[in-house]
């Protein structure tokens, strides 16, 4: 039995930055959903962190800001 998504995702290519309580980085959101997105990193996160997140929308003036991001 597979998982299934409760919302879709949406391919994008989003740069963005993150930081949490002993980390700080940077990566491409390469797709969103309602629930969440995907991040792609050279940095490894654990599972569980809680992390503030930036994504640079093309054609915005400011990033995105998400106070708490949860690492899944």
């Amino acid at each position: 039995m597979g998982y299934e998504r409760k919302a879709t995702r949406f391919p994008v290519n989003f740069s963005s930055t993150f930081a949490g309580e002993q980390l700080a980085g940077q990566g491409t959101i390469t797709n969103v959903s309602v629930g969440g997105c995907s991040v792609e990193s050279t940095i490894t996160l654990t599972v569980k962190s809680i992390l503030g997140l930036h994504i640079n929308i093309p054609d915005s003036h400011r990033p995105l800001e998400i106070d708490q991001a949860t690492v899944r």
